[in-house]
Protein backbone atom coordinates (compact mmCIF):
# COMPACT_ATOMS: atom_id res chain seq x y z
CA UNK A 1 0.00 0.00 0.00
CA UNK A 2 2.39 2.70 -1.18
CA UNK A 3 1.49 5.96 -2.87
CA UNK A 4 4.36 7.83 -4.46
CA UNK A 5 4.57 11.59 -3.87
CA UNK A 6 1.01 12.90 -4.40
CA UNK A 7 1.09 16.67 -4.94
CA UNK A 8 -0.82 19.61 -6.37
CA UNK A 9 -4.17 17.89 -5.93
CA UNK A 10 -7.35 19.86 -5.28
CA UNK A 11 -10.63 18.46 -4.03
CA UNK A 12 -12.01 21.64 -2.54
CA UNK A 13 -15.59 20.43 -2.20
CA UNK A 14 -14.65 17.08 -0.66
CA UNK A 15 -12.25 15.21 1.57
CA UNK A 16 -8.80 13.74 1.02
CA UNK A 17 -7.07 16.03 -1.44
CA UNK A 18 -4.39 13.49 -2.41
CA UNK A 19 -5.51 10.26 -0.75
CA UNK A 20 -8.92 9.18 0.53
CA UNK A 21 -9.01 5.67 1.99
CA UNK A 22 -11.18 3.43 4.15
CA UNK A 23 -10.70 -0.02 5.60
CA UNK A 24 -8.41 -1.76 8.07
CA UNK A 25 -4.62 -1.59 8.44
CA UNK A 26 -3.97 1.19 5.93
CA UNK A 27 -0.23 1.83 5.69
CA UNK A 28 1.22 4.93 4.02
CA UNK A 29 5.02 4.89 3.97
CA UNK A 30 7.91 6.84 2.40
CA UNK A 31 5.70 9.44 0.71
CA UNK A 32 5.86 13.19 0.18
CA UNK A 33 2.60 15.16 0.15
CA UNK A 34 2.60 18.84 -0.75
CA UNK A 35 0.40 21.60 -2.21
CA UNK A 36 -2.83 19.63 -1.83
CA UNK A 37 -6.21 21.28 -1.11
CA UNK A 38 -9.47 19.83 0.22
CA UNK A 39 -12.21 20.64 2.69
CA UNK A 40 -10.88 18.01 5.15
CA UNK A 41 -7.62 16.07 5.15
CA UNK A 42 -5.93 18.03 2.40
CA UNK A 43 -3.18 15.43 1.97
CA UNK A 44 -4.69 12.28 3.52
CA UNK A 45 -8.15 11.34 4.75
CA UNK A 46 -8.56 7.90 6.30
CA UNK A 47 -12.14 6.97 7.19
CA UNK A 48 -14.94 9.49 7.54
CA UNK A 49 -15.63 9.45 3.81
CA UNK A 50 -19.37 9.96 3.25
CA UNK A 51 -19.53 8.49 -0.23
CA UNK A 52 -23.13 7.94 -1.39
CA UNK A 53 -22.60 4.30 -2.33
CA UNK A 54 -21.45 3.43 1.19
CA UNK A 55 -23.77 3.08 4.15
CA UNK A 56 -23.07 5.85 6.63
CA UNK A 57 -19.60 7.14 7.40
CA UNK A 58 -16.63 4.92 6.61
CA UNK A 59 -13.86 4.05 9.06
CA UNK A 60 -10.12 3.52 8.79
CA UNK A 61 -8.95 1.27 11.60
CA UNK A 62 -5.30 0.70 12.60
CA UNK A 63 -3.94 3.29 10.17
CA UNK A 64 -0.21 3.93 10.06
CA UNK A 65 1.62 6.84 8.45
CA UNK A 66 5.41 6.55 8.57
CA UNK A 67 8.55 8.12 7.08
CA UNK A 68 6.51 10.79 5.26
CA UNK A 69 7.23 14.45 4.53
CA UNK A 70 3.97 16.43 4.52
CA UNK A 71 4.01 20.16 3.87
CA UNK A 72 2.14 23.17 2.41
CA UNK A 73 -1.28 21.50 2.37
CA UNK A 74 -4.51 23.45 2.98
CA UNK A 75 -7.89 22.28 4.27
CA UNK A 76 -10.73 24.76 4.22
CA UNK A 77 -12.20 23.04 7.29
CA UNK A 78 -10.33 20.56 9.53
CA UNK A 79 -7.19 18.46 9.20
CA UNK A 80 -4.80 20.67 7.27
CA UNK A 81 -2.68 17.65 6.31
CA UNK A 82 -4.29 14.50 7.76
CA UNK A 83 -7.80 13.61 8.94
CA UNK A 84 -8.50 10.22 10.56
CA UNK A 85 -11.77 8.57 11.61
CA UNK A 86 -11.42 5.05 12.97
CA UNK A 87 -9.99 2.98 15.80
CA UNK A 88 -6.25 3.34 16.49
CA UNK A 89 -3.81 5.42 14.47
CA UNK A 90 -0.06 5.93 14.54
CA UNK A 91 2.38 8.43 13.04
CA UNK A 92 6.05 7.50 12.94
CA UNK A 93 9.17 9.35 11.77
CA UNK A 94 7.17 11.88 9.76
CA UNK A 95 7.45 15.65 9.34
CA UNK A 96 4.60 18.19 9.11
CA UNK A 97 5.44 21.72 7.97
CA UNK A 98 3.30 24.72 6.89
CA UNK A 99 -0.03 22.90 6.83
CA UNK A 100 -3.25 24.84 7.43
CA UNK A 101 -6.81 24.13 8.56
CA UNK A 102 -8.33 27.47 7.59
CA UNK A 103 -11.64 27.39 9.44
CA UNK A 104 -11.34 24.33 11.67
CA UNK A 105 -9.27 22.20 14.02
CA UNK A 106 -5.95 20.44 13.51
CA UNK A 107 -3.53 22.46 11.40
CA UNK A 108 -1.49 19.33 10.64
CA UNK A 109 -3.49 16.41 12.09
CA UNK A 110 -7.15 16.00 13.03
CA UNK A 111 -8.24 12.89 14.95
CA UNK A 112 -11.99 12.35 15.29
CA UNK A 113 -13.79 11.19 18.43
CA UNK A 114 -14.12 7.65 17.09
CA UNK A 115 -10.39 6.94 17.57
CA UNK A 116 -9.59 4.95 20.70
CA UNK A 117 -5.79 5.23 20.66
CA UNK A 118 -3.33 7.48 18.84
CA UNK A 119 0.46 7.36 18.91
CA UNK A 120 2.82 10.00 17.54
CA UNK A 121 6.28 8.45 17.77
CA UNK A 122 9.74 9.34 16.57
CA UNK A 123 8.74 12.49 14.67
CA UNK A 124 11.90 14.12 15.91
CA UNK A 125 14.19 16.60 14.21
CA UNK A 126 11.87 18.92 12.31
CA UNK A 127 8.66 17.41 13.72
CA UNK A 128 5.74 19.89 13.58
CA UNK A 129 6.66 23.36 12.32
CA UNK A 130 4.58 26.39 11.23
CA UNK A 131 1.22 24.60 11.15
CA UNK A 132 -1.91 26.73 11.63
CA UNK A 133 -5.49 26.07 12.71
CA UNK A 134 -8.30 28.61 12.36
CA UNK A 135 -9.87 27.14 15.47
CA UNK A 136 -8.06 24.69 17.81
CA UNK A 137 -4.89 22.58 17.69
CA UNK A 138 -2.28 24.35 15.58
CA UNK A 139 -0.29 21.13 15.06
CA UNK A 140 -2.65 18.43 16.36
CA UNK A 141 -6.28 18.20 17.40
CA UNK A 142 -7.30 14.88 18.94
CA UNK A 143 -10.49 13.58 20.49
CA UNK A 144 -9.44 10.10 21.60
CA UNK A 145 -9.29 7.97 24.72
CA UNK A 146 -5.51 7.48 24.81
CA UNK A 147 -3.01 9.91 23.31
CA UNK A 148 0.69 8.98 23.38
CA UNK A 149 3.40 11.34 22.08
CA UNK A 150 7.00 10.18 22.22
CA UNK A 151 9.90 11.33 20.12
CA UNK A 152 11.63 7.99 20.54
CA UNK A 153 15.38 8.35 20.10
CA UNK A 154 14.83 11.81 18.62
CA UNK A 155 13.52 14.92 20.34
CA UNK A 156 10.01 15.53 19.01
CA UNK A 157 9.63 19.25 18.35
CA UNK A 158 6.62 21.56 18.04
CA UNK A 159 7.80 24.90 16.69
CA UNK A 160 5.93 28.05 15.59
CA UNK A 161 2.52 26.42 15.39
CA UNK A 162 -0.54 28.65 15.73
CA UNK A 163 -4.19 28.24 16.68
CA UNK A 164 -6.83 30.92 17.11
CA UNK A 165 -8.83 29.33 19.94
CA UNK A 166 -6.46 27.26 22.08
CA UNK A 167 -3.90 24.51 21.84
CA UNK A 168 -1.45 26.28 19.56
CA UNK A 169 0.60 23.06 19.52
CA UNK A 170 -1.86 20.40 20.74
CA UNK A 171 -5.56 20.42 21.65
CA UNK A 172 -6.64 17.17 23.29
CA UNK A 173 -10.06 15.95 24.43
CA UNK A 174 -9.93 12.61 26.25
CA UNK A 175 -8.78 10.79 29.37
CA UNK A 176 -5.21 9.56 29.01
CA UNK A 177 -2.45 11.86 27.77
CA UNK A 178 1.27 10.97 27.71
CA UNK A 179 3.74 13.44 26.27
CA UNK A 180 7.46 13.89 25.62
CA UNK A 181 8.87 16.65 23.42
CA UNK A 182 10.07 20.23 23.04
CA UNK A 183 7.75 23.21 22.46
CA UNK A 184 9.14 26.44 21.00
CA UNK A 185 7.37 29.68 20.01
CA UNK A 186 3.90 28.28 19.54
CA UNK A 187 1.29 31.07 19.42
CA UNK A 188 -0.49 31.92 21.64
CA UNK A 189 2.09 30.64 24.11
CA UNK A 190 -0.41 30.59 27.00
CA UNK A 191 -2.38 27.77 25.34
CA UNK A 192 0.35 25.65 23.81
CA UNK A 193 -1.39 22.55 25.11
CA UNK A 194 -5.07 22.48 26.01
CA UNK A 195 -6.46 19.37 27.71
CA UNK A 196 -10.18 18.89 28.27
CA UNK A 197 -11.74 16.05 30.29
CA UNK A 198 -8.27 14.68 31.09
CA UNK A 199 -7.98 12.30 34.05
CA UNK A 200 -4.61 10.59 33.67
CA UNK A 201 -2.13 13.15 32.40
CA UNK A 202 1.65 12.70 32.35
CA UNK A 203 4.36 14.72 30.70
CA UNK A 204 8.01 13.90 31.15
CA UNK A 205 11.19 15.05 29.41
CA UNK A 206 9.33 18.11 28.17
CA UNK A 207 11.01 21.49 27.85
CA UNK A 208 9.36 24.88 28.40
CA UNK A 209 5.75 24.50 27.41
CA UNK A 210 2.54 25.90 28.79
CA UNK A 211 -0.60 23.95 29.47
CA UNK A 212 -4.23 24.45 30.41
CA UNK A 213 -6.57 21.66 31.39
CA UNK A 214 -10.22 21.41 32.41
CA UNK A 215 -12.20 18.95 34.53
CA UNK A 216 -9.06 16.88 35.05
CA UNK A 217 -7.49 15.17 38.02
CA UNK A 218 -4.56 12.79 38.56
CA UNK A 219 -2.37 15.30 36.75
CA UNK A 220 1.33 14.44 37.09
CA UNK A 221 3.48 17.22 35.57
CA UNK A 222 7.08 16.81 34.56
CA UNK A 223 9.26 19.73 33.45
CA UNK A 224 7.08 22.59 32.26
CA UNK A 225 6.70 26.33 32.46
CA UNK A 226 3.27 27.82 33.09
CA UNK A 227 4.56 31.40 32.64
Amino acid sequence: NRIKSPRNSSYIGGEGGAVGAAGDSINIKNCTFYYNIASKGAAIMIGGLPYPYMEGTTYGNNANISDCYIYNNIATQEGGAVHITGNNASFQNSVFINNTAKNGDGGAIYISDSVEYIQVHGCGGEGFINNTAGNRGGAIFSHSNIFYFDGGNNDQKYINNNATNGGSAIYYIGDNFILKGTFINNVPWYHEINITEGYNIYWGDVENFTVSWHEGDNVIPGVYDCK
